[in-house]
């Protein structure tokens, strides 16, 4: 596993720019290369080549999200890199793309179609300088929109790699304190659109009216900038008393919440939920989520294209997928 463009490294360890150390997953250790954003895309590229053909791995697999190779999500050096590498090394290539280009919606503003129609130069030249290399994507509306291009593309959904413990029960004083509540909770970071926010708080309302019981809204995890604005409103709506904000909590308590919830509020929307691991888990858990409203009603229409049905419903098989990938770079 390869970091090469790590922003935290330095913070971690001073005076580092570069490391090689283990990771450990299902009991399978990993060796991990980190190279801080701070070293020349130069050495960077050199350092690449040297660990891939030292490894000699059957696949180089390229985790792709646009504004983590450069903060204006336009990563040319990043793209100058992979060409010379790819030139370097005799391996197969697979993208998984976790992020595209701006501008994709019709409603989109003409700022972000003029960065989109750059970032689209960026992507396509990416996967014509490796020879057409797999292609997976988490997201249904990048999968259609890359379908577009005619690339062979398949989708692979967003699973939750959190540990949910079903089993897992709340301590007394929080069960207690939430009673017979309906329990609304929010996992990780709050949108800054607070009418966002007041439309989601009066849905729970509703449906908590429906039940004849109140609501009680917790909030737990890393909140982000609109975490304060977020549980005043939140004290307004719901009452002082019907809010509770955890802050960073274990995986055991992060299960009991969710296994106590009534209903869930994300930022994500209905296209865009694919790529949030929170609503993964959510979703795994098997609660109900208020999702954010779609804005661009473009992209709704975009996922439900009906041309790249069939090819979907194949690729929906995770199973086929995987086995059927696995098997093509063996």
């Amino acid at each position: 596993m390869i970091a090469l463009h790590d922003r935290k490294l330095q913070e971690e360890r001073k005076f580092s720019w570069q490391a090689s150390e283990e990771q450990e997953d299902s009991d399978t250790k990993i060796k991990c290369f980190r190279w801080s954003e701070k070293v020349s895309w130069r050495d960077r590229q050199e350092e690449l080549v040297k660990a891939i053909n030292s490894e000699k791995p059957d696949l180089v697999s390229i985790q792709f999200v646009l504004y983590s190779y450069n903060e204006k999500g336009i990563p040319f050096h990043f793209l100058k890199v992979v060409k010379r590498v790819a030139r370097s090394v005799n391996t197969r290539w697979h993208i998984m793309f976790h992020e595209l280009w701006l501008g994709i919606a019709k409603e989109s503003k003409f700022r972000e179609k003029v960065i989109g129609c750059i970032q689209e130069k960026v992507v396509m030249s990416l996967i014509i300088c490796l020879g057409r290399p797999k292609i997976h994507t988490q997201c249904l509306q990048y999968y259609y929109t890359l379908c577009k291009k005619n690339l062979d593309v398949y989708y692979l959904p967003l699973f939750s790699n959190f540990d949910y413990d079903s089993s897992q029960a709340l301590p007394k004083e929080i069960s207690s304190a939430l009673g017979s509540s309906f329990v609304t909770v929010h996992f990780g970071t709050f949108t800054n659109e607070i009418s966002v926010l007041e439309d989601q708080f009066k849905k729970a309302m509703d449906k908590a009216g429906e039940e004849k019981r109140n609501v009680f809204f917790v909030g737990f995890g890393k909140g982000g900038g609109g975490e304060q604005a977020a549980l005043q409103l939140a004290e307004k709506v719901f009452g002082v008393e019907q809010v509770m904000a955890l802050g960073m909590v274990e995986s055991t308590m992060i299960s009991a919440l969710i296994n106590r919830a009534d209903l869930a509020i994300s930022r994500s929307n209905a296209v865009n939920w694919e790529k949030s691991g929170v609503v993964a888990l959510f979703k795994a858990s098997n609660l109900e989520v208020l999702f954010a409203p779609v804005r661009n009603k473009s992209l709704i229409e975009l996922t439900t294209d009906s041309r790249s049905a069939s090819k979907l419903s194949e690729s929906r098989n995770i199973k086929r997928v995987c086995k059927k990938f696995i098997a093509e770079i063996i």
